[in-house]
């Protein structure tokens, strides 16, 4: 299965927003939260979404004040305004990097398990083959 690795291309300033509804510790609200959209090499398919999310879900620091999301080839991500955005993008970029080789790992997994399937009809008539020489022994 080929697979090209998706990077961060550029920012889509047309989708860095004010997120109004982004609640800080202990719900407050937030009032420096925007939405910052990194534009990606490609829209990513939905299990490389999938492993991002369940990367989220273990890492709850960068789930928790990051809010990540998929929004067609753009990742979304909260930041504050004063933040140093070079060193969230550092960030950032080692993270699409991580899902990356998840993703490419578990594409090999994909493949493997294919190629069984697709063994398994010779399996199936071997074993037909020898259930009908096992038919023909003398006892």
């Amino acid at each position: 299965m080929f697979y090209e690795e998706i990077k961060i291309i550029g920012i889509d300033k047309d989708r860095i927003e004010k997120d109004e509804h982004y609640r800080g510790a202990f719900f407050a609200p937030f009032e420096n939260a925007y939405k910052f959209a990194y534009k990606l090499s490609q829209y990513p398919d939905s299990h490389w979404i999938n492993l991002l999310y369940q990367y989220a879900i273990i890492n709850v620091q960068f789930s928790m004040k990051r809010n990540p999301h998929v929004f067609n080839d753009c990742l979304i991500v909260n930041v504050d305004a004063g933040e140093d955005l070079q060193k969230l993008t550092d960030e950032v970029k080692k993270i699409i990097k991580e899902i990356n080789r998840l993703f490419k790992s578990s594409c090999k997994i994909y493949d493997i398990e294919q190629e069984r399937k697709n063994l398994s009809p010779e399996r199936d008539e071997m074993l037909d083959r020898l259930k009908l020489k096992a038919g023909k022994i003398k006892l």
